[in-house]
């Protein structure tokens, strides 16, 4: 029996790397993310303002959820100026007014160069 002529490509470690690069960055967030929540076990006490309540926990887990509060509520603020731009604009366009921001539909003719020295 002949071999085939066309013969596969042995698995290359750099392709595979790349191939899994995405849960390669996963699980190094994920390590360092452990590492951040054992090296930060000193306990806090939170005391929220008006008396809305009381919270103990680590260090780590609240500078964690600190900063996903910020995420999400900078997430929303983001959707909120995208929203208020886009009514914003169409009530615009809605009430007829036209802006000096539209181009016009056909650009501006020059004059050539014999109408120029003419009309000196």
């Amino acid at each position: 029996m002949v071999a085939s002529r066309y013969t596969r490509k042995r698995p290359s470690v750099v392709r595979t790397l790349w191939v899994n690069r995405w849960l390669l960055a996963f699980g190094f967030l994920a390590l360092c993310l452990i590492w951040f929540i054992w090296s930060n076990n000193t306990e806090v006490t939170i005391t929220f303002p008006l008396g809305l309540g009381v919270v103990q926990s680590t260090v780590a887990w609240v500078l964690l959820s600190s900063y996903l509060v910020g995420v999400v509520s900078g997430v929303l603020l983001a959707l909120a100026v995208m929203t208020w731009n886009r009514f914003h604009v169409q009530s615009h366009e809605a009430s007829g007014a036209t802006g000096s921001t539209s181009l016009p539909s056909q650009p501006p003719v020059k004059p050539s160069s014999t109408e120029s020295s003419s009309l000196a």
